[in-house]
């Protein structure tokens, strides 16, 4: 039931205040809904925080790739109409899709991701 909990929490990062709370590390907000997060997905929630600026070249990353190997492009990210995740993101994304198995968090996710892929914070 972890990588539903980490999908719910990733989806809960939209608000600035948990955003803040677990960068931090501050994990209050999820264990008071009772948010099952092993310390890998914690650690994955704590790295997705990370903003990308808008209007700098900035890493991307699709889905699936590596994002420890990527390297500042111009190319695409947020506020340029492309869609991409910051890496941090992408791999806390991908680590969901690959553990997620409760078809209605699948899609709650699904809708997510569609909405909020081309407008990254």
């Amino acid at each position: 039931m972890a990588a539903e909990d980490l999908a719910r929490a990733l989806i809960r990062l939209d608000s600035d205040y948990v955003r803040e709370q677990v960068a931090d590390g501050d994990f209050a907000e999820f264990e008071k809904f009772d948010f099952n997060l092993s310390d890998e997905e914690r650690k994955l929630l704590a790295q997705a925080t990370a903003r990308v600026p808008v209007e700098k070249e900035v890493p991307v990353a699709l889905l699936g790739e590596d994002p420890g190997s990527l390297k500042p492009t111009g190319d695409g990210g947020p506020g340029r109409g492309y869609g991409y995740w910051p890496p941090a993101a992408a791999k806390a994304i991908e680590y969901v899709r690959e553990q997620l198995r409760d078809p209605s968090v699948q899609a709650t996710f699904v809708a997510w991701q569609d909405l909020r892929g081309a407008d990254v914070p």
